[in-house]
């Protein structure tokens, strides 16, 4: 009986931090929704943010400038942030500048305005350089039956990327 227990034992002590390795669902749900990210030309990277005063690690996902593009400059550089509470001084509600205040037209006000109305909770910053177009967010407020995610940050994207387009500006 003691060498079958010794030996029962042993085995847990092998496999068990084996099997701690495997990722759980979620972890899969983020790999994948990573992955196809990537496929879809977004660039997804980690990045330790103080968004409203509070450091954390969010998810930038990112769709970059072109070859072509990216020898024009953005009018702009800017990250706007959604804050702790609302406020008449803010940008849009509970989104204000991080920074200087950018010297943006009223039309990419009104855009940026109309664009926040329809953002969701999980999206804390929106950023705009001469690299790419960028949404960050909270992955962790992906659940199981929400795979429509990838879709909104890609018309996020899609959406800041064409309205800010270098060069685009001009013919406005």
């Amino acid at each position: 009986m003691l060498p079958w227990l010794i030996g029962i034992l042993c085995v847990s002590l092998v496999l068990g931090p084996i099997l701690m390795l495997r990722p759980n669902p979620s972890q899969l749900r983020l790999a994948d929704l990573r992955s196809r990210a990537a496929a879809q030309g977004i660039m997804v990277r980690l990045e330790s943010i103080d968004i409203a005063g509070k450091i954390d690690s969010y998810a930038v996902y990112s769709l970059p400038w072109s070859q072509v593009e990216k020898k024009l400059i953005p009018r702009s550089e800017w990250n706007l942030e959604r804050q702790r509470f609302a406020h008449e001084g803010h940008f849009y509600q509970d989104w204000d500048w991080r920074g200087s205040t950018p010297a943006l037209s009223s039309a990419d006000e009104s855009f940026l305005r109309e664009l926040l109305s329809n953002c969701w909770p999980g999206i804390v910053a929106l950023r705009l350089n001469r690299i790419a177009v960028s949404v960050i967010w909270n992955e962790a407020r992906l659940s199981a039956e929400n795979d429509d995610s990838l879709a909104k940050i890609h018309r996020f994207l899609v959406s800041l990327h064409d309205h800010f387009l270098p060069g685009k500006q001009a013919s406005k």
